[in-house]
């Protein structure tokens, strides 16, 4: 359904409310994902007391309870979770509520979905948890959220990257310092063999290649194809810190 035709059935709604009273409303799956996604919390209950399925799920794979959450309508989620729906369901883009939340960065949500039970290393499709796209996102608050409600630290993703690398390749620099003062170990290598210094290296991120230099890095570890990170040293100046460091020339 496009855009324009999603709030044409919410008016829809709202009109016949307006006109007819609730003894008009009848179960309604694609008024309830629209409700929830603008945070009327009002026609949501309504729906809801009609019997819609709080879990309902459209042909794309779209939820009300994904939809709150992209939203971070609170008080919409609350109640969707009361009438029912699952807190930890991954029709859309494999994604859970708290992975929607965390991409968002409703922190306050996120805390919320956390202490109804959300579970906090559910993976999508490609192995990643809420606390790769806290790092990928540049959310530091809710990582350390995340990790407060126990997420592994050092998990990886289908392709062996952790929340530290996909920090260190997108510069996120104050989620990478939140991950390294939990403990984050810094030379993992992903299935490709690459360390979070290699892919900060690649990618000329000099302050985070300093950061991590700090934090201990081994500075020549290799790839699996014999690669260091000075060899994937993007910028003169990440060549010259690397060396200064103890890189092998």
């Amino acid at each position: 359904m496009t855009l324009f035709g999603r709030w044409a059935l919410c008016l829809a709604v709202t009109v016949m409310l307006a006109a007819c009273g609730d003894e008009a409303l009848v179960a309604d799956g694609p008024a309830l994902l629209i409700a929830a996604e603008t945070g009327d919390l009002d026609l949501v209950e309504r729906l809801i007391a009609a019997q819609t399925d709080p879990g309902y799920i459209a042909e794309d794979g779209a939820t009300p309870l994904a939809n709150a959450a992209i939203g971070g309508h609170r008080q919409v989620v609350a109640a969707l979770l009361a009438a029912g729906a699952d807190i930890n369901a991954q029709p859309q883009n494999s994604y859970s509520a708290l992975m929607q939340a965390t991409f968002m960065g409703h922190r306050e949500l996120v805390v919320d979905l956390l202490a109804a039970g959300a579970a906090v290393d559910a993976r999508s499709d490609s192995g990643g948890t809420a606390l790769d796209v806290a790092a990928m996102t540049g959310q530091a608050e809710i990582a350390g959220a995340l990790l407060d409600a126990g997420a592994l630290l050092n998990s990886t993703d289908n392709t062996g990257w952790t929340a530290l690398m996909s920090a260190a390749a997108v510069n996120n620099g104050a989620v990478a310092q939140t991950l390294l003062d939990r403990g984050a170990a810094v030379d993992l290598r992903s299935v490709a063999g690459l360390t979070a210094l290699m892919l900060a290296a690649r990618h000329g991120r000099t302050e985070m290649v300093r950061r991590l230099i700090d934090a201990g890095a081994i500075i020549d570890q290799r790839s699996m194809t014999g690669e260091t990170a000075l060899d994937l040293a993007k910028t003169a100046e990440i060549s010259d810190m690397l060396g200064d460091a103890g890189a092998n020339q």
